[in-house]
């Protein structure tokens, strides 16, 4: 304390609640220089200190019981989702074998395409009609596998069908199939 520059306050045995320390260096001289609240500060502050202690408090603790309220109600909505989207896909499955069965079932040939002429579902007796396994046709398209098939009144149908986004409904003979 012997280099103490000035001491705004000379309270003896008395402990600031509220100290901070800043280091200077000026000049190339180090400086250190100590605040401290005083008695008065301390005093007229300890009673506004509790109120604002526990308001604050109070605040938090509901900000935190509303978090964690929010946090369980989207688990809950995210799980509720969950279920009915896994619930929904076994359903389409379900459907989707019932639908492949019946299709396999009929002795007439049924393929399904794409806009772009691509198979997305083969029958059996479509597949022996092309001469081909379903998974050697599925993602390719029709012309890849018939090329002259594009002159017929079928590819001319499936066409207009595609241009249009409609259905056409076309009965042809041909003959390489003989069907």
């Amino acid at each position: 304390e012997n280099n103490l520059l000035y001491v705004s306050s000379e309270i003896k045995n008395y402990k600031p609640l509220l100290t901070t320390t800043k280091e200077l260096n000026i000049a190339g001289e180090k400086w250190i220089i100590t605040f401290s609240s005083l008695p008065s500060l301390e005093h007229s502050s300890e009673k506004n200190l509790l109120s604002a202690i526990l308001s604050g408090g109070t605040i938090i603790s509901v900000l935190l019981f509303l978090l964690n309220f929010i946090q369980q109600r989207s688990r809950e909505e995210a799980e509720h989702s969950a279920s009915v989207i896994l619930n929904s896909e076994q359903a389409l499955q379900e459907s989707n074998h019932r639908i492949s069965s019946i299709l396999n079932s009929i002795t007439d040939g049924f393929i399904a395409l794409d806009h772009h002429g691509k198979f997305t579902y083969i029958n059996k007796a479509a597949a022996r009609t092309l001469q081909r396994h379903p998974e050697q046709v599925l993602g390719k398209t029709l012309w890849e596998f018939l090329p002259e098939l594009e002159l017929t009144r079928f590819g001319k149908a499936y066409k207009e069908s595609a241009k249009e986004n409609s259905f056409k409904e076309v009965e042809d003979y041909y003959e390489p199939f003989k069907a």
